[in-house]
């Protein structure tokens, strides 16, 4: 399985998080499984992104999108995103 795991700042989450649920379509639409946000404890607008993806090539074309750094933008996303990209190798289960 492929992740992307996304790190940005965002001026204010109250009105990100709409705006992040609002393009849910077009991520599915390329090949996105499921997402997870995950805020700092020290500070609510320092987030991380984890995608669940369909395949490696699908999450960085995604990544890469016009359209993703358009809605980022309109969103209130504040400097440049850090994406990492992934491939799941090993999980362990309790």
């Amino acid at each position: 399985m492929a992740y992307s795991i996304v790190r940005i700042k965002v001026r204010d989450f109250g009105v990100w998080m709409p705006q992040m649920e609002g393009f849910a379509e077009m991520r599915q639409g390329m090949g996105s499984r499921g997402s997870k946000v995950f805020q700092s404890a020290d500070d609510p607008n320092d987030l991380v992104v984890v995608q669940e993806w369909d395949t490696l090539d699908n999450a960085r074309k995604f990544g890469t999108s016009p359209a993703l750094a358009a809605a980022m933008k309109n969103a209130g996303v504040l400097g440049e995103p850090e994406f990492v990209y992934t491939e799941s190798v090993h999980e362990v289960e309790y």
